[in-house]
């Protein structure tokens, strides 16, 4: 994927994809168009908490190192930190428009859970994430699980061959993508049937499940 196509996912990912998990209030009142022309909600003048960490294989610092510039670059305020602790801060909490996280793993409070849910559930704050940021997070942590959605299982087989589905070509953030294929770890999730489901993968069957081996 070349660079300008790879930075305009992630700006749709960003800015427009958190809201098939969680509703992005007020984003909608004020847009700008992307190198590829679409409409897209601005994050301009937006206070974005960023929390990465948890285990270092999905190596969440260079992440940081890419999306946090990103994220200013759009006008963002952000708030980078490597612990969960804002979340129990109530004052900042309520001053948050989005929360970005990559915490693959680990384990939140219940305080820090409490923190977080009440400001997506009482609020209307926006949560954003991928790959096992959000939905490979705190494992011991149902209600968490609950709002996020999804929580991963196993990537059966490893790194494999395997094809993409995109079901949903209305939708703002696959409009104008094709089927493509990949080899990379094919992910088995639980997931919540409320879910708006963009993209599908089939299984083989023929594979052995490796649980949490990552490669």
């Amino acid at each position: 994927m070349k660079k300008n196509n790879r930075r305009e996912f992630l700006a749709k990912a960003v800015a427009i994809g958190s809201a098939a998990v969680l509703p992005l209030s007020g984003f909608s009142k004020d847009e700008h168009k992307t190198e590829g022309g679409l409409v897209l909600p601005s994050l301009k003048g937006r206070k974005v908490l960023y929390t990465y960490g948890g285990w270092p294989g999905h190596e969440p610092d260079k992440f940081a190192d890419y999306m946090i510039p990103w994220l200013k670059s759009e006008g963002a305020e952000v708030l980078p930190f490597t612990t969960l602790d804002p979340y129990t801060d109530k004052a900042l909490m309520d001053t948050i428009d989005m929360v970005m996280q990559v915490f693959t793993m680990s384990k939140i409070t219940k305080e820090q859970e409490s923190g977080l849910l009440e400001a997506i559930g009482n609020n209307g704050t926006a949560m954003a994430g991928w790959h096992g940021g959000m939905c490979d997070a705190f494992r011991e942590n149902p209600d968490y699980q609950f709002m996020t959605g999804g929580q991963w299982v196993v990537h059966p087989g490893g790194v494999i061959d395997y094809d993409i589905k995109i079901v949903d070509h209305a939708d703002e953030v696959t409009k104008g993508l094709k089927d493509f294929s990949m080899k990379s770890e094919q992910y088995y999730m639980h997931v919540d049937p409320n879910v708006k489901v963009l993209a599908t993968t089939k299984f083989k069957g023929n594979i052995q499940a490796e649980g949490d081996k990552v490669t």
